[in-house]
């Protein structure tokens, strides 16, 4: 689940600057319709979602990383002890 949140928002951040370019194109062009700094808020938006998104499944793959090394070790079980009084 971390490393589809971290590919999701690259891919999330992706797409907005590919929308951000489409936009600009539409407006050198003339074909935009839409209000003014409508495009940039969605822009700004979706970009910095995918950023944190990406920020987010970053961290939680390290945490995980580091769950799994403590996790892994030996199991110790004592029999006895020797020389050690209760």
């Amino acid at each position: 689940p971390m490393r589809v949140c971290t590919v999701s928002g690259i891919l999330l951040a992706g797409s907005s600057i590919l929308y951000a370019l489409v936009v600009v194109g539409a407006y050198v062009l003339g074909m935009i319709s839409a209000p003014q700094g409508i495009p940039t808020l969605i822009v700004a938006v979706f970009f910095f979602s995918g950023v944190q998104l990406t920020f987010t499944g970053i961290l939680g793959e390290y945490i995980l990383t580091i769950h799994r090394q403590v996790r892994g070790g030996p199991l110790v079980v004592e029999r006895e002890t020797i020389n050690i009084d209760d």
